[in-house]
């Protein structure tokens, strides 16, 4: 998410608690392949005019990348489809997978959407 101010605490606070959960993200190829997308499709190739501009731009390649696009690393599923199918199996590990409410997520990508 974009903001016009994050004190340092706070951004420091928050990596930790990432570096905590999932390890050093440059040891993490995921991690390291999704700034990488980020950067090349939404932050190097977008003009961004203003904070409310930056969050559009961010909720629909969010909404893109989630909803839309296939993903090599997941069968050529979109992360939704691939959430999907791995909610059908009972004692599946989707409780691993970020939770997200459709609904609320649609609205916020409507409401930041042009």
């Amino acid at each position: 998410m974009a903001d016009t101010s994050v004190s340092g605490a706070r951004v420091a606070r928050e990596l930790h608690a990432l570096v905590r959960t999932y390890g050093k993200p440059q040891q993490n190829a995921l991690i390291e392949t999704f700034n990488s997308s980020l950067r090349a499709e939404v932050l190097n190739e977008e003009g961004l005019d203003s904070l409310e501009d930056a969050q559009r731009k961010l909720a629909r390649w969010r909404y893109d990348d989630n909803q839309v696009r296939p993903h090599s690393s997941l069968a050529h599923k979109t992360p939704a489809e691939a959430r999907r199918a791995l909610d059908q199996f009972e004692g599946s590990a989707h409780a691993v997978l970020p939770q997200t409410d459709d609904q609320d997520y649609e609205n916020q990508t409507r409401r930041h959407s042009l």
